[in-house]
């Protein structure tokens, strides 16, 4: 017999994050009321029956988008079931990496639709109501009727095989008589519908007829088509008569004209020539004239540069006595400071002199008198 090792709960109703391990034998699970000892069950149940199908389960406290898991431990594998945004999923892994949790490498995933368990997850549970008594439940068996003790009985021994075999050979029974009865009606309507087409071969030898007046009217219809097709061409030559004939009258006119349009072509050349001619001579003319002014225009033009030659050097020579006036200035303002630094260090010196009474050239001693002479 398969061991429930452990369970694994997060946010199915009152459980946040639990995880409960069981010792082989009798377990019992104590707590306040409210606690969440029921949902312990409930979740089991929901793992095996895969009802309810509904968010009524989520824990109220956790966020809408957050994931409902139970994971079952057993001998043989882990079993879990999540829900998440509306879809239910299993997933099973016989040597689980983790105690606890669902996701896992080697696991295999089965979608959950409405409330059928996948095949392969309930053969690998073999759980079911009966393994399952809940707190408020009746006795097992001890309340049942004496039927219902039997079924219970069949299914726990297997027997209840016969009574699905029944129920199946019945159905059949019924779904195979059905077809019978089906097929009959079917076969007499077919054979009403037969005897309503006896009119089928008088149609035929009409449709053979109406045939052959089909291909005498299509074979004259063709011979008109050939009539009017004939009838088309000899009114277009005609037209097409009557056009050249009204050319041909015509071409006396025609020949005239074109003569016409050769002595004028060749009047027109001789106008285009000499047009050609004048506007050569009107755009010497012009050029004669513009030549004309700019002679005009060149004496006052070289006067003008000899004036600008003049200003040129004017503007060299400003510069050149412009730079020399700032040297001045510059030597000026040296001078100036020089000859404040001359002031500063005999000034200097005189102190020297006095507090040593020495000269620095001889050596010698030397007083106020001479003091003012070597500073003079």
């Amino acid at each position: 017999m398969k061991m429930i090792n452990s369970i694994s709960i997060t946010n199915f109703q009152a459980h946040k994050k639990t995880e409960i391990e069981f010792d082989p034998g009798v377990n019992v699970v104590t707590g306040p009321s409210d606690a969440g000892k029921s949902s312990v069950l409930r979740a089991m149940l929901w793992v095996i029956n895969n009802r309810p199908s509904g968010d009524s389960i989520k824990n109220w406290d956790c966020k809408k988008d957050a994931e409902v898991r139970v994971g079952i431990q057993l001998d043989n594998g882990l079993i879990g079931k999540g829900r998440v945004n509306g879809k239910s999923s299993y997933v099973f892994c016989e040597s689980p990496k983790e105690k606890f949790g669902l996701t896992i490498q080697d696991d295999i995933h089965y979608e959950a639709i409405k409330t059928d368990v996948p095949s392969e997850i309930a053969e690998a549970l073999n759980l079911s109501d009966i393994n399952i008594q809940a707190q408020h439940d009746s006795y097992f068996l001890l309340n049942d009727s004496p039927g219902e003790v039997a079924r219970r009985l069949n299914e726990l021994t297997g027997l209840d095989i016969i009574d699905k075999l029944f129920k199946f050979i019945n159905s059949k029974t019924l779904s195979t008589k059905r077809s019978i009865d089906d097929e009959a009606t079917l076969c007499k309507t077919l054979s009403d519908q037969i005897s309503d087409l006896d009119y089928i071969d008088r149609l035929e030898v009409e449709l053979d007829e109406l045939e052959k007046l089909v291909e005498e009217k299509s074979g004259k219809l063709d011979r008109f088509v050939a009539v009017a097709n004939i009838l088309q061409d000899i009114g277009e030559a005609d037209e097409a008569s009557k056009i050249y004939k009204h050319h041909v009258d015509a071409l006396p006119k025609v020949e005239g004209l074109l003569d016409c349009c050769a002595e004028s072509i060749s009047k027109r050349k001789q106008i285009d020539a000499v047009s050609s001619i004048v506007n050569s001579l009107w755009e010497t003319i012009e050029k004669i004239q513009v030549e004309t002014e700019w002679l005009k225009v060149e004496e006052g033009y070289n006067a003008l540069i000899e004036l600008f030659s003049k200003y040129h050097q004017k503007k060299v020579d400003y510069n050149l006595i412009e730079s020399l006036v700032h040297h001045a200035r510059t030597i000026d303002g040296d001078v100036v400071v020089l000859g404040n630094k001359l002031i500063y260090d005999k000034a200097e010196y005189e102190k020297l002199l006095k507090k040593h009474k020495i000269c620095p050239l001889c050596g010698s001693k030397v007083d106020a008198k001479m003091i003012g002479g070597i500073l003079s």
